[in-house]
């Protein structure tokens, strides 16, 4: 036998044409024995049981985790008994839950054709010579209307190198509906956009500091300075204040909170057609559709596209680039893996967390790798990823010239939480296992301690759509296992993957988990959630359902309905709304008595607040006065200088500050305090006039 071929003989092999080794005859392989040729002590007495109890079994599993997860909601000391449940119900599911693939699946193509991926070689050569261009005037951190048209003119170029005619990109919003899909289609999208804008406003009430340094990057946008990295707080990357930007012109809106929750609203928005489309696509039209319901009502999304900042825009292209790119490899479509790559090149404009989606495509392309061992395959998977790689970088490309030029400030933020210091750098190891641990059961237990974007220390997922997630993975595990489809491993791999930026987090594990830098991993657990629930339903219902079985299953599904819809709306706009309203401080009501002075014919330069720690800040209360440049800050020491101002002056106060309060009067001793009602109790504060009769 000839010797064994080394990985990089293999490498080298797929690029030549005169070389060709058959990987698999060096692999050693067993085949499953066929089902009916399984012997008694391979199909042991149990499973028969199972198998002939199949529906009264699922549902009992399926009770079994809705118990379990009732335990880690509302008693969350009793965690390791909830955990039991879940694993005894997890053990009656794997057993009962069919092998057999519910709705149509789509073929996996085998990839016969050997032509280059660069169709237009001269196209792809003016690319790369524009590209190159535009990186070398991508300096002093600024976009350019010269090397912002080069960049775009690149990649349009590039793309269009790679692009083949004659490829279908077809991605389907519709399928052979019957009246009954119709209508929960159209449910379901008027629930769901109820639910993401119903009094957006309102919930949440407050901006806190991270909106004043967001608004400020907006303000210098329109005030011409383009920064192609906002160094601002520990620096952002730049898509969300220029969306915000344009916003603002277009439909001339104020400098204030609406903008920022547009664009995050938008992001949330844009993201739930994907969902739907990967799951009708890879599984069946019910598992999109439920997919898109639980994402649409759920509490975790509905409150990362709320705030304003920019975690929205993790997810909005997670999903994206896993779709493409597995439709791509399944179908071997070169198209799709182009939208792949374009979709993580703008991704890393969007949020520093989106910064992991790389390696999600190199597990992604590894895991088709390992499931497709002819070479053809092996090769198609191979130069995808080294396409993805390319398309995403060029689209980088100007974030990268400032990365290599300032390279602390574009690591700061993600390598501040990844390098430990002082007592926690001899136990990372230790610390990573306990992050990983709480970011996977966040789902079922723990979300975190982080109010302005969840409920602290309740699950991520209400009852019935955790006990939905779990069950579709079983269901997924137990497919999985029959069928050796790659999809479904690379699905439940990617949930770990997508949430590292929370994982690593080992300087400070009291971050972790949190809801924001998990997000990119919601269309995943969605997705296993509308698997979960289609699963449960086709199984109770089977091949021939009786109208009895209708009944109760229909029954069953308006209870399920029913159940999400309040409890998610309760979550939302009940107790985030009212723990927020607690947490956060009242600047608009600060902001408002400054807005009543201004409008008495009082000028904006008499009015000020009076700094006081863990209060208010007051670059916000000028934004909410609707002055978005004004800090109406004034040190307690700086008061005396305010005597040189003959007209009316208005201060305000926090009541604990009796100091600064102390200072007014003696310099003041006609001015006349009162003290502002909140409609938050504990959120009062001191107005101070000093001529009230002016």
């Amino acid at each position: 036998m000839a010797q064994e071929p080394s990985v990089l003989d293999f490498i080298k092999s797929l690029f030549k044409k005169d070389v060709h080794i058959d990987i698999r005859q060096y692999i050693a392989t067993t085949n499953p024995k066929p089902k009916e040729e399984l012997s008694e002590t391979e199909n042991p007495a149990f499973q028969k049981i199972f198998d002939k109890n199949q529906k009264v079994f699922v549902i009992l599993g399926f009770l079994i985790i809705i118990g379990s997860q009732i335990i880690n909601e509302y008693h969350p000391e009793k965690f390791l008994l909830g955990l039991l449940g879940y694993c005894a119900g997890g053990i009656v599911l794997l057993f009962s839950l069919p092998e057999k693939l519910f709705g149509a699946q789509k073929n996996i193509l085998s990839c016969s054709e050997n032509t280059a991926w660069i169709t237009h070689k001269l196209m792809f050569f003016i690319a790369c010579i524009i590209l190159l261009g535009s990186f070398g005037i991508f300096d002093d951190n600024r976009f350019t209307l010269i090397n912002f048209t080069l960049w775009v003119a690149g990649l349009v170029f590039l793309i269009f190198s790679l692009w083949k005619k004659n490829q279908n990109i077809n991605m389907t919003l519709t399928a052979h509906h019957n009246k009954n899909f119709i209508f929960a289609l159209v449910f379901v999208c008027i629930t769901t956009l109820a639910f993401r804008i119903y009094k957006i406003s309102m919930v949440p009430a407050e901006m806190w500091s991270d909106h004043a340094e967001k608004l400020l990057d907006v303000i210098d946008i329109i005030d011409g300075q383009t920064s192609i990295f906002f160094i601002r707080n520990t620096g952002r990357e730049p898509l969300q204040f220029y969306l915000a930007a344009l916003l603002i012109k277009i439909f001339h809106l104020k400098f204030s909170f609406l903008p920022l929750k547009l664009t995050t609203v938008l992001a949330g928005l844009a993201t739930l057609p994907f969902i739907y489309i990967f799951g009708k696509e890879f599984f069946n039209k019910w598992v999109g559709l439920s997919a898109l319901f639980f994402t649409g009502i759920g509490y975790w999304p509905n409150i990362i596209s709320r705030v304003g900042l920019r975690y929205a825009f993790y997810p909005l292209f997670s999903i994206p680039v896993v779709y493409f790119l597995a439709k791509g490899l399944i179908e071997r479509n070169r198209n799709m893996v182009i939208l792949a790559g374009i979709s993580l090149g703008l991704g890393l404009h969007g949020y520093s967390a989106a910064r992991i989606l790389p390696a999600l495509v190199l597990m992604i392309g590894l895991v088709f790798i390992l499931h497709n061992r002819k070479q053809s395959d092996v090769k198609f998977g191979l130069e995808s990823m080294v396409v993805v790689a390319g398309i995403s970088f060029a689209i980088f490309l100007p974030l990268f010239r400032f990365w290599m030029e300032n390279p602390d400030l574009f690591n700061y933020r993600s390598f501040s939480r990844l390098i430990p210091t002082g007592e926690n750098e001899s136990s990372v190891f230790l610390i990573f296992i306990k992050n990983t641990w709480r970011a996977i059961t966040m789902f079922f237990y723990d979300n975190g301690e982080i109010w302005v974007h969840s409920i602290p220390n309740r699950p991520a997922l209400d009852i019935i759509t955790a006990s939905l997630f779990f069950t579709g993975i079983i269901y997924s595990i137990k497919k999985y296992k029959k069928q050796r489809r790659w999809l479904e491993i690379s699905l439940l791999i990617s949930i770990p993957i997508l949430m590292l930026p929370s994982i690593l987090s080992v300087a400070f594990p009291g971050e972790n988990p949190c809801l924001n830098r998990t997000a990119g991993v919601y269309p995943v657990v969605f997705i296993f959630t509308g698997i979960g629930l289609t699963g449960l339903f086709e199984t109770i219902n089977g091949v021939n359902s009786s109208r009895l079985k209708k009944i109760f299953s229909g029954t069953l599904l308006i209870i399920i309905i029913i159940i999400s819809i309040v409890s998610n709306f309760q979550l939302v706009f009940d107790k985030y709304h009212t723990q927020f309203l607690l947490n956060s401080w009242n600047t608009s009501e600060l902001g408002s008595v400054i807005r009543v002075f201004i409008d008495q014919n009082h000028s904006e330069q008499n009015a000020f607040v009076i700094p006081y720690p863990h209060w208010v800040d007051t670059r916000l209360v000028g934004m909410q006065a609707g002055l978005p440049r004004k800090d109406f800050a004034l040190p307690s020491e700086a008061i005396p200088n305010t005597k040189e101002i003959v007209e009316n002056k208005l201060f305000l106060i926090n009541p604990e500050d009796s100091e600064s309060l102390e200072l007014l009067k003696k310099f003041y001793p006609s001015g006349i305090q009162s003290i502002y009602y909140s409609n938050v109790p504990t959120k009062e504060f001191i107005i101070f006039n000093t001529n009230p009769t002016e």
